[in-house]
């Protein structure tokens, strides 16, 4: 949800959009191959959005549209058929498709970064996928891609499913050209234990060019976030959430982030220093969408709303 009353969505049947939160949703693209579950999207604005689906094995086709979905501009981008990973637009010129040629093999996945500068007409391979090397354009093989963000057209990072001893976290400093390791190694003592196993990092979230957060689920573990005060230079664990179940979460603003598990909603004013219960009757199996610090969304196989902050959740639809 882009306000409390506009939002998207997609699913295999299209990409949708509502004007009035969540109570009628507008079916505004459908493919002519029927929208595929590997296709992806990003979501900039309330009018703003551009989604990637394949054609065949060498070609995917990219929409992009600036009125809320009314109209779509079509181009054909050189991409393999289910290899898009994600996408992200730093602006509604400059943004980048990272892909797995290959697919996963094991603990590998070589990936390949796409880069457009007039808004998806045209794009261009600037990070190769690796044959035979170790490395391509400073960006290793080993470990699970699982997003790719740009704060800035010049500034991005990418994350993995880390199986190792710390937090895959990788850094580009000149639009993706190049890449470097910014892996975390400090881990919360809780957590510890569960080194080995999954830490999944999602996107780093930045507030200005010196303060973020990062979050990370610890799979079996529990979940934390990470700040940084410098831009990334350095990024310090706060208070872990322990749970064995999955959680999800929302980083709404530097005040307001979301974790929902076991019917738990817990709500940081202050970058997850610290915790509040906000709601013991949150819906399960959903994920989480907050508009503003009052207004959020649940979404599963039924889409939840709230109007208070998280305290009591309804059915919209």
């Amino acid at each position: 949800m882009m306000t409390p009353t506009d939002g998207w969505a997609a699913s295999n049947r299209g990409v949708y959009r509502t004007t009035d939160g969540g109570l009628r949703w507008v079916r505004v693209l459908r493919d002519d191959a029927s929208f595929r579950s590997d296709g992806q999207t990003d979501f900039l604005s309330k009018d703003i959005a551009y989604t990637i689906l394949p054609i065949n094995n060498t070609s995917s086709h990219l929409f992009v549209t600036h009125d809320g979905g009314q109209h779509w501009q079509r181009s054909v981008v050189k991409l393999g058929a289910q290899t898009a990973i994600q996408m992200s637009f730093a602006n509604t010129h400059v943004g980048w498709v990272m892909t797995a040629p290959g697919g996963a093999a094991g603990p590998f996945e070589p990936v390949a970064v796409y880069k457009t500068v007039d808004g998806g007409l045209h794009t261009r391979v600037i990070v190769p996928a690796p044959t035979q090397s170790a490395e391509s354009h400073g960006l290793p093989q080993g470990a699970l891609k699982t997003g790719i963000y740009f704060e800035t057209p010049s500034r991005g990072w990418m994350t993995a499913d880390s199986w190792g001893n710390d937090i895959w976290l990788y850094e580009t400093m000149n639009g993706g050209l190049t890449w470097r390791n910014r892996s975390i190694t400090s881990i919360p003592g809780p957590l510890k234990h569960y080194l080995g196993g999954d830490q999944l990092p999602g996107n780093p979230a930045f507030f200005n060019s010196s303060d973020g957060v990062l979050p990370v689920q610890f799979n079996g573990g529990g979940f934390c976030l990470y700040v940084t005060t410098d831009g990334g230079e350095d990024w310090r664990f706060t208070q872990p959430l322990l749970t064995k179940a999955n959680v999800e979460y929302d980083i709404l603003d530097r005040t307001h982030v979301f974790a929902s598990m076991e019917r738990k909603l817990y709500e940081s004013t202050n970058l997850g220093r610290s915790w509040s219960i906000v709601s013991t009757g949150t819906p399960v199996d959903t994920s989480l969408d907050f508009a503003n610090s009052s207004v959020g969304y649940a979404f599963g196989k039924l889409l939840w709303k709230t109007s208070d902050g998280g305290k009591i959740w309804f059915v919209v639809k």
